[in-house]
This record gives structure tokens, sequence and C-alpha cells, in this order.
């Protein structure tokens, strides 16, 4: 999804939602569930021309899930809270998990 740099927020979000989709997958298939996601964005590091910028907001989901359609409005409305975003970005997507029967 990031082969290319992306400057808009729009391409942004659908990639993070694609991210979120498999990491649901991913979830549901080993039975856990997840309880936060941090969406982390930044700047190229690389590139001393570039104005450096950097945020990850975490976001506490109302309960533990593997719902993609929960997680993927809760990291895509965490990628909205990043603030101004210019430039050129890289995005990851961190998920704090526990099985379903420990929950």
């Amino acid at each position: 999804m990031f082969g290319t740099r992306l400057t808009q927020i729009e391409p942004i979000k659908k990639a993070v939602a694609t991210y979120t989709q498999r990491a649901a997958e991913k979830l549901r298939a080993q039975n856990s569930l997840c309880k936060r996601i941090r969406v982390s964005i930044r700047t190229g590091m690389f590139n001393p021309e570039e104005a450096k910028y950097a945020n990850g907001p975490l976001v506490e989901l109302p309960y533990p899930t593997n719902d993609v359609r929960l997680m993927t409005k809760a990291a895509t409305e965490a990628v909205t809270r990043t603030g101004n975003i210019c430039g050129c970005f890289h995005a990851s997507l961190k998920l704090t998990t526990s099985t379903a029967n420990s929950c």
C-alpha cells in the first residue's frame, strides 16, 4: 500500500483501513481480540530537506473485539486526529491484543 509516498489524508485512511482489515483477519484466525489500536503516521526521516512530523494516537476500543467494522472506524478516526497532515507519510498499525478466552 505504501510503495509510493502519500501526501493526502484520504489515501492514508484507505491504506490504514486495508491494514486494519488484514489485522482483524489475523486476530480471528488466532482467536484473539483487540482492545487498543495505535496508528502511527510520520514523514520520511532520511531526507534533510523535508520537515519532520510524527504522531501516533492510541485509540481505546469500547470492548475487546476482532470486528473489522469497529476496528476500521477507530483506526481511520485516529488518522484524522493526527492533526494538520502535510508532506509525505509512512503509516503503521499496532494492536494491543488478548486471547478471546482471557477477556
